[in-house]
């Protein structure tokens, strides 16, 4: 996981045996606290609040169904983290940053594997005796260890060094909000804006010491290890600020009704299972596990999320511009015909404008490998037509030496009783 002309930082005997032990200790506690988070959930689902009975009255919904999704849901993201820490520390036992971000994301994993009612976070902060405890080791290993953790990845360096300093500050920030969560929960005046300012510097510079890492510092390996955890984190952002919209767009409207409420929920909940996309890119990445993979899930999620935004914005065009004027022809305000010839559209549209997509986000992102497809294909097109051996070859190795780039380069060519070599 280091750079080139890099020792991986191991551990010795005694502190890989008392790395194994702490290991061991943090994962007792992550499972007494999602067993204990999931108990407070089953109390909630035996005696609902008046906001969660009158929602699920509201839109009809069973309550076994309602909250089955969310046990589910947080099992799932919780399992998720487990088992990419366990493979991770089972696999990497020797490997100091490995346990490291092994620990990390166990806590942080933990941490967040709750339902995201206001109900169960009121009762989650007023539990008292080792739930209480459990719940604070949890924190002190997740956020206070957040921003080290991103400037610290992908090889357990910092770089550029600095950025060491902004990660000491957040842990402090952060213990100092997980001991008095009260005098951080509601900042105003200058304290929250200090408080927000502190914020910005932590994340703002964890995400400048990657981007500098990955333009001056980072090999080829390290860059794809970064590709993972920035298309997880792109992921989670654009999840997140979908929901927050909606969010923010209901509470301008008016206060959330019962059934808005859970439907936040909801969303929430959703958003929290994409952060189970961190630990399954951490875990490609620290165990090196099909790392050039990610190439084509970003192209393709490009490709998609592009094609299916246009399709959305074409079809609701259409089907308002063709009911305006069936209105005007026919004077009848709704027509079937219309929703039939918007998707007839869509249809026709689906096939030409993915490729359209693909070959502007090839020549954007990828251009090289676009240039490389382009030029092999031209060669396909000459071999169909060419009938000259000789030129054939010679289109040949201007190709390869075009798109491969070797220091040398010969054709072998088997003849009925000779082999023949051309060379470039």
């Amino acid at each position: 996981m280091m750079a080139a002309g890099r020792e991986t930082p191991t551990l010795s005997a005694g502190w890989k045996l008392a790395g194994r032990v702490f290991w061991i200790l943090i994962a007792l506690n992550s499972l007494y606290t999602f067993v204990a988070t999931q108990f407070i959930l089953f109390g909630l689902f035996e005696n609902p609040s008046e906001r969660l009975a009158v929602g699920l009255a509201e839109w009809g919904i069973a309550r076994e169904l309602y909250f089955g999704y969310f046990f589910l849901a947080v099992t799932l993201y919780y399992v998720i983290s487990f088992a990419v820490s366990l493979l991770i520390f089972l696999r990497r036992p020797e490997d100091r940053y490995a346990l490291f971000v092994s620990i990390f994301l166990l806590a942080f994993g933990t941490a967040n594997a709750y339902a995201p009612f206001p109900e169960q976070l009121t009762l989650q902060t007023t539990q008292g005796g080792f739930t209480h405890i459990s719940l604070f080791i949890n924190n002190l290993l997740s956020w206070p260890l957040l921003v080290a953790f991103f400037a610290l990845y992908p090889d357990g360096q910092f770089v550029p060094r600095w950025v060491r300093w902004s990660a000491l500050y957040v842990f402090f920030l952060a213990l100092g909000w997980g001991i008095f969560p009260e005098q951080f929960s509601a900042p105003s005046g200058a304290f929250g804006i200090f408080l927000a300012l502190s914020v910005l510097f932590g994340f703002g510079s964890s995400f400048y010491a990657q981007v500098w890492r990955y333009r001056h510092h980072a090999p080829p390996l390290q860059r794809q290890q970064i590709k993972w955890l920035v298309y997880a984190l792109g992921v989670v952002f654009v999840v997140t600020i979908i929901r927050q919209v909606y969010v923010s767009v209901i509470q301008q409207l008016r206060a959330p009704t019962p059934a808005e409420s859970l439907v936040i929920d909801v969303a929430s909940m959703g958003a929290t299972l994409c952060y189970g996309l961190i630990p399954i890119a951490v875990g490609f990445a620290i165990l090196r596990y099909r790392l050039w993979d990610i190439d084509i899930i970003i192209r393709r999620t490009l490709t998609y999320g592009v094609l299916t935004t246009m399709l959305i914005g074409i079809y609701f065009g259409t089907v308002i511009l063709l009911q305006y004027i069936f209105s005007v022809v026919t004077g009848v305000q709704q027509n079937e015909v219309v929703t039939v010839l918007s998707t007839l559209a869509i249809a026709a549209l689906f096939v030409p404008l993915r490729n359209g997509i693909q070959r502007l986000i090839d020549r954007r992102f990828y251009r090289k490998k676009y240039d490389a497809q382009k030029v092999l294909n031209d060669f396909a097109e000459t071999v169909r037509d060419e009938t000259d051996l000789e030129k054939l070859t010679g289109r040949l190795i201007d190709v390869v030496q075009e798109t491969m780039e070797p220091r040398s380069l010969s054709v072998w060519l088997k003849a009925e009783d000779k082999a023949e070599k051309r060379s470039g």
